[in-house]
């Protein structure tokens, strides 16, 4: 009966250590995960915009304090939203996100004088989305769309209603 009590503990032994081996692998595994979830979430800020809007601050500050209050606080705001989307996993809503597009906009707008203009044509907004999924499309079309040698450019940004027949979601919007 030693024999199989000793076979026992043993084996209750290994499994133990098999568990804190699988354990220890899973939370690895999970904290690499987290960690190139918040990688891709900071690639989205780019570098060469926070630069560029601090460097468009900085001078407006000289010139018109009261736009550069505002522009700080576009400024915030979008850094707010990027920030806070790290910790996000679930869709939000679009006016979220809408409101994140304009202050990024605004930023735009500042830099690129009269030479970016936006129209929003937003039909429908009572749904959700991932979070920064909308401005990396406006920041495509500026980024492709206004050029030095362009004296204007126009982004429309439009979100519609669909038809129900065509519309396999069930909802009303466009997504």
């Amino acid at each position: 009966h030693l024999a199989t009590f000793l076979s026992s503990i043993s084996l209750t032994l290994l499994v133990i250590t098999l568990v804190r081996e699988n354990t220890s692998e899973y939370r690895r595994q999970e904290a690499l995960r987290n960690q190139m979830e918040v990688d891709l979430m900071l690639g989205q800020i780019q570098p060469h915009f926070l630069f560029n809007a601090l460097y468009v601050i900085q001078e407006i500050c000289y010139e018109n304090p009261e736009t550069a209050a505002g522009a700080i606080e576009d400024f915030s705001k979008y850094l707010r939203h990027n920030m806070d989307s790290i910790s996000i996993r679930t869709p939000i809503p679009f006016r979220e996100e809408l409101d994140h597009v304009r202050h990024y906009v605004s930023l735009q707008q500042l830099r690129f004088g009269g030479e970016l203009n936006i129209a929003y044509d937003i039909r429908c907004s009572d749904f959700r989305i991932p979070s920064l999924t909308l401005q990396p499309l406006v920041e495509n079309a500026i980024q492709h769309g206004i050029h030095d040698d362009h004296e204007n450019g126009i982004i429309t940004l439009t979100v519609d209603y669909v038809d129900e027949k065509e519309n396999e979601t069930g909802t009303d919007c466009v997504r």
